[in-house]
């Protein structure tokens, strides 16, 4: 089999958008967040498909909802660094300021669990559509977003949301390798 070769315009364009990428701009609503991912993560889906013949949609919302989830659990790193990892929306819904995410309060806790329920259903949507687990290296990005849905969701119903996702993203617990499991389990390949 000959392989694939990518256009060293999409590298290009990944490189380019990889730089933005350290300095976002606050974002007004949740689809505007996770689009301002798009210009990353759009050539990368499409380098992955090129190279593997993954679905470069998929892959690349894969990618951006995996991103977010990580941010969210960075909370005070985006904060220090000047980032918000929160749409302003959620913000204003919560009566929330940049600001007031640095303090722990029953608002904050309750904005997390808000993002953390959207970003667990937007994974669990982009799963239902079964258009990772294609290919091989789709099992691999399906399994991943199989576990992180389980970890946002369970994080979601935690006390502490925060805590709880960052200690989750850390370890695999019981019900993240069942939930990649048959995430692997349902794969074409």
């Amino acid at each position: 089999m000959v392989p694939s070769v990518v256009p060293p315009m999409l590298w290009q364009r990944a490189i380019i958008a990889a730089l933005p990428q350290r300095d976002p701009e606050p974002a007004a609503d949740t689809a505007a967040w996770l689009d301002a991912y798009a210009p990353l993560y759009t050539p990368l889906g499409t380098i992955e498909s090129t190279l593997f013949g993954s679905d470069a949609e998929a892959t690349a919302a894969a990618l951006a909802l995996m991103r977010a989830l990580r941010e969210t659990a960075a909370l005070p790193i985006a904060l220090r660094d000047g980032k918000l990892p929160l749409p302003l929306d959620r913000l204003a819904r919560h009566r929330l300021s940049r600001g007031d995410l640095s303090n722990a309060s029953p608002e904050r806790r309750d904005a997390l669990r808000e993002q953390l329920r959207d970003l667990a259903e937007r994974l669990r949507g982009l799963l239902a559509r079964d258009a990772l687990a294609a290919h091989p290296l789709g099992v691999v990005r399906a399994t991943m977003a199989a576990a992180d849905a389980v970890r946002a969701a369970a994080a979601s119903k935690a006390a502490e949301p925060l805590a709880a996702l960052g200690e989750a993203l850390g370890r695999l617990s019981i019900p993240v390798v069942w939930s990649a499991w048959r995430a692997a389990r349902r794969s074409r390949v």
